[in-house]
């Protein structure tokens, strides 16, 4: 059954507003422009709010004959892209993603605007477009599946409707368009070995619905209509060609209406606001202020920004320590090696992490030294995110000071990371880079080092960015000291003439050699 109208209509019950931690009681900030955004780096386009167990929304493409082997959704190096990523992003506005698939024969361009009207409030859209690339064929056929997934049953707070328009073809008729609802259970939903939920369920659907078939006959290409109620939401097109259609997100307590209309006008004024931004704030010097210097600066910085993801769940934690072995041990580096296959982890948590991502393809989760690197340009451009950021990362030391080097935080990081790297040992650190980026916020504080990023509350009243930083002060000490004790190094016997001899660190990850 195709559906009569070019307007599709879900409505489902919203969430709760992010957590307060307790660095920040007290102290307004503006995370609420925060609260939704592309924070699954891990997938092409993948929504989600700051808010665990609750709302997650992606795209999925494929070609139409050949759904099963062509579909795409999780960022994956081996499709033999030539291009993906962001080529104007801010976090708390938008942006335009380009992606080139070969295989498919598609281009895509996905643009996404947000606007906050407070907690648990505003709307955001979003608009999909495909451009076949040269060698398609004149009737070139794309099946592009949109889903919403509810993960727990009965969220709170609020309501909320996504209005998806149904893509035209070259006549200017609507394309065919489906919508199934399933209900799947929290532990299929998340079972390691069935890849992607969202990819298995879609095409575990096809499959069920040609086994089900009173004739014989290839298996089915779309979804047989079947709305109704249930945590997976599935609407798929089937589109000729080119195609276009936007996805407009509206909270249920905003007071203005995310159109189609607002969404070409804010999508226009987001990517002009970023680029005159980028300029004026980090004020490229010749010979680097060509357009081709520009663009690739913008693109880079943009893939920076967009990799930024939200994550919940728990961890895993070797509590045991049984793979710590004292320096003196004969070839202890390859006994702790072995320790480590034998660990029996303990589960921690759960907890929450907004942090940006070294790959999208190969690193989707945050790394804690990487962390310190990404947010050096990132608090010249946005203070408040980079303290945001910083404070996320700092409420995830356990007692002793240590941070766990990766967080694999909830079972879609988990399933995007290899099993040897899932478990974090805590007498294992990485080089302490936040303490660059909260140095450098202090000079800005200061007034020692210039700022001309977005309005930062945290400089504009010099007294709250001050108490920011008393409250963090005991943790950044606490990390510190656990720093110092636990990855010292005999520099007597590693040393070089250019060494500090009063104190050398070594990393336990690797072998004595590395001072």
């Amino acid at each position: 059954m195709l559906l009569p109208s070019t307007l599709l209509a879900l409505v489902f019950a919203l969430l709760p507003c992010p957590r307060a931690s307790a660095a920040d009681h007290n102290v307004h900030t503006s995370s609420d422009s925060l609260l939704w955004g592309p924070y699954r780096p891990n997938v092409y386009l993948g929504l989600r709010p700051r808010v665990p167990k609750s709302v997650l929304a992606g795209l999925m493409w494929g070609k139409l004959e050949d759904v099963e082997k062509t579909l795409r959704h999780n960022v994956n190096q081996s499709e033999g892209m030539a291009r993906y990523g962001w080529t104007a992003y801010d976090t708390r506005e938008g942006g335009r993603q380009i992606i080139e698939d070969v295989g498919n024969k598609i281009n895509l361009t996905t643009e996404f605007v947000k606007y906050s009207e407070g907690q648990s409030a505003g709307n955001w859209g979003l608009r999909i477009r495909g451009i076949p690339r040269s060698g398609a064929g004149p009737d070139q056929k794309t099946t592009v599946v949109f889903y919403v997934d509810i993960e727990l049953a009965h969220p709170v707070l609020g309501s909320a409707g996504i209005h998806i328009g149904v893509p035209l073809n070259n006549e200017g008729a609507p394309e065919a368009a489906f919508i199934k609802t399933l209900n799947v259970t929290e532990d299929r939903l998340w079972q390691a070995k069935c890849g992607y939920v969202q990819e298995a369920t879609f095409l575990a659907a096809l499959k069920d619905q040609t086994e089900q078939r009173t004739q014989s006959g290839p298996t089915d290409l779309v979804l047989n209509t079947f709305p109704g109620t249930g945590n997976i939401q599935l609407v798929q097109f089937v589109c000729h060609g080119g195609f276009e259609f936007d996805i407009l997100y509206s909270s249920g307590t905003a007071t203005r209406a995310m159109t189609s209309a607002s969404l070409t006008t804010d999508l226009e004024s987001t990517i002009s606001s970023f680029q005159k931004s980028f300029v004026s704030i980090f004020k490229p010097k010749a010979p680097f202020i060509t357009d081709r210097h520009l663009a690739f600066a913008e693109n880079v910085f943009s893939d920076l920004l967009g990799g930024l993801g939200y994550f919940s769940g728990t961890t895993k934690v070797d509590t045991a320590k049984k793979a710590i072995y004292a320096e003196t041990t004969g070839n202890f580096w390859l006994k702790t090696e072995d320790a480590k296959k034998h660990t029996t982890p303990e589960t921690k948590g759960p907890y929450e992490l907004l942090t940006h991502t070294p790959s999208r393809s190969m690193f989707p989760r945050g790394f804690l030294w990487d962390e310190g690197f990404h947010l050096l340009p990132i608090i010249e451009w946005d203070a408040d995110l980079a303290l945001e950021v910083i404070r996320d990362w700092l409420l995830l030391m356990d007692n002793d000071g240590w941070i766990a080097r990766e967080q694999i935080l909830g079972a879609e990081a988990e399933r995007a990371t290899p099993g040897p790297s899932v478990t974090q040992f805590p007498h294992i650190a990485n080089p302490p880079t936040m303490f660059l980026v909260i140095s450098k916020f202090i000079d800005m504080l200061r007034g020692t080092t210039k700022y001309y990023g977005r309005e930062s509350v945290y400089l504009s009243q010099s007294e709250t960015g001050k108490v920011f930083v008393a409250k963090l002060y005991p943790l950044l000490k606490r990390h510190y000291e656990w720093f110092r004790k636990s990855q010292s190094g005999d520099v007597e016997a590693h040393s070089i003439p250019t060494a500090n001899l009063n104190e050398g660190y070594r990393c336990p990850l690797t072998s004595p050699s590395c001072i």
